[in-house]
């Protein structure tokens, strides 16, 4: 990871941007304007989302981007298709790359409302009475205030 930025081989949703617009590039994740949160440890999203994102010796692996992308990418290239197909055929301007943004980040919000599509290792007994007491939703992963979950955010702009 440089300068906090992870980088992933998403080859088919790459294929889309090309063929929708190559000048422009499509990021999702957390940036600046949602990195502060209110509650912890006085960390960023980012620095937490980094310990789950690639794991630690204390907190298992929990990617909240990578897989979910990767694990779905085949379904958001067949329904960006569909919608790019659509707007040609009834004429409809709409960003395509913001409408992939969209899509993506429907789907890794899809990933913390099911645990990682199932995948994520479950909360330590511990960790589920902590969160109960204090009145959240004890098994809910990786959602302890949401900060980390409202963080994720696109945006299109030019290739760097």
């Amino acid at each position: 990871m440089k300068n906090g930025i992870v980088k992933s081989d998403l080859t088919g949703l790459n294929n889309l941007v090309r063929a929708l617009d190559d000048k422009r590039i499509v990021k999702v994740g957390i940036f600046g304007e949602k990195n502060q949160r209110n509650h912890g440890v006085g960390k960023t999203n980012a620095e937490v989302g980094a310990v789950h994102e690639f794991g630690s010796s204390t907190v298992p692996r929990r990617s909240f981007l990578r897989m979910p992308l990767h694990q779905k990418s085949d379904d958001i290239v067949r329904k960006l298709t569909g919608i790019v197909k659509d707007m040609v055929e009834t004429g409809t301007k709409q960003d395509p790359l913001t409408l992939l943004g969209i899509e993506c980040e429907a789907v890794i919000l899809d990933a913390f409302d099911s645990g990682g599509f199932g995948q994520w290792k479950a909360l330590a007994p511990s960790t589920v009475r902590r969160k109960s007491r204090a009145g959240k939703r004890g098994d809910a992963i990786l959602i302890e205030w949401g900060e980390l979950r409202r963080a994720i955010a696109s945006k299109v702009g030019p290739k760097e």
